[in-house]
């Protein structure tokens, strides 16, 4: 019997385990969406990490205080102080949609900008920069060799192959990578990346036709079309989106076919039927207009529908935007058969805050998350 057995029990690693993960910066770390580059990246991964406080408006970092653990720290991030110098302004509470795209455009550039000069000489978090350079040698290999994904979250897949633990994977992300996400994926399969897969449940998913789609949210409700790579686009300013259904409007959008409306719980029975189809891997195009315009609140997020119901599979949605507790959390997590939200004791059982520092920095970090949210989850069974 193996350790993971011995500590979770057989009837565990027989019930099939979803993966949600994120891309930007969960599983890779540049962010194109978000306008990021890898400096970028590599400069806020180590500023949340580092604690002091807000002293006359000036950060002052606490002597020494990287932060390995997340709950370890008294006082703020440089992140969250820097999220708060640079406040989301009352437009996009209160503004017409192209305000408020305006308005969060403003406040990310200045954002961004703080973050990518934080270890730079003479900056305030300069005697931390050898943390960036720890995170780019580690990604040194991958990138060197034209690949993207994080050495860690092919090692928690390999993990679960080997114990022969059913699991599916669904790449969720806001923008237009999810294509090189899922190329790279195969080579990974197909023994063609500089990682190599192992174990069963991987060899089975060998040339199998991998499933794609794109998801619409607005006021009205959902809408899915499948067999789409690319994120619905915002509808310009002279279409009134109001007056039609999700469906409706996504049908507007060139090269969309076969798009409909789905309710939280529908959502749910396609993404496990889909990703079935794909032979465990699926990719979704979640829409970031809605979630921007509403002022980044976890109710307007990435929809995370979650089936309770005994043996139901096991989930866990990994993104670096999750934030236990925090209405700005990224994460849109419901009850698939109710459509309701859960409520956010839930979070702990179901989702994770990626630490991305870490997540490239120790190749054991998805897969130690992955059994704390297991564990979590059979407590509460």
């Amino acid at each position: 019997m193996s350790k993971v057995s011995r500590l979770l029990g057989d009837a565990v690693l027989k019930r099939t385990l979803v993966l949600h993960m994120d891309i930007n910066r969960t599983i890779i770390q540049t962010d194109p969406a978000g306008g990021k580059t890898l400096d970028d990246v590599l400069n806020s991964n180590v500023a949340s990490r580092v604690f002091g406080g807000n002293v006359n408006g000036d950060f002052e970092p606490s002597e020494g205080r990287f932060e390995s653990v997340e709950t370890a720290h008294g006082g703020m991030s440089y992140a969250d102080y820097v999220d708060e110098v640079v406040k989301i302004p009352d437009s996009m509470q209160s503004g017409t949609a192209a305000e408020k795209r305006a308005a969060w455009k403003e406040v990310s550039a200045s954002r961004r900008q703080l973050l990518h000069s934080f270890t730079s000489s003479g900056s305030v978090g300069s005697a931390f920069s050898d943390k960036v350079e720890e995170q780019r040698a580690a990604l040194a290999e991958t990138l060197d060799r034209g690949y993207h994904i994080v050495p860690s979250f092919f090692r928690l897949v390999n993990q679960l192959s080997e114990l022969e633990w059913p699991f599916m994977v669904i790449f969720r992300t806001f923008g237009n990578d999810i294509s090189k996400v899922l190329d790279e994926w195969d080579l990974f399969l197909e023994g063609k990346h500089l990682l190599l897969a192992a174990g069963p449940i991987l060899a089975a998913m060998r040339g199998r036709t991998r499933q794609c789609g794109a998801l619409y949210r607005c006021e009205q409700g959902m809408a899915i079309v499948w067999n789409r790579s690319t994120p619905i686009p915002v509808a310009s300013n002279d279409v009134d989106t109001t007056s039609m259904t999700p469906c409706e409007y996504v049908a507007t959008v060139d090269g969309v076919r076969d798009a409909h409306n789905v309710s939280f719980h529908a959502l749910y029975d396609e993404l496990m039927a889909n990703a079935k189809q794909g032979g465990g891997v699926l990719g979704l195009i979640d829409y970031y207009y809605y979630w921007s315009q509403h002022a980044e609140h976890r109710s307007a997020g990435k929809v995370f529908p979650v089936d309770e119901t005994p043996n139901a599979p096991f989930q866990i949605f990994f993104d670096d935007n999750i934030f236990i507790g925090d209405p700005s959390s990224i994460v849109d997590l419901r009850d698939a058969i109710t459509g309701e939200p859960m409520s956010l004791d839930k979070e702990n059982e179901f989702c994770c805050h990626v630490l991305p520092y870490f997540a490239i920095t120790d190749e054991n970090y998805f897969w130690k998350e992955t059994l704390s949210r297991i564990t979590a989850q059979m407590s509460v069974a």
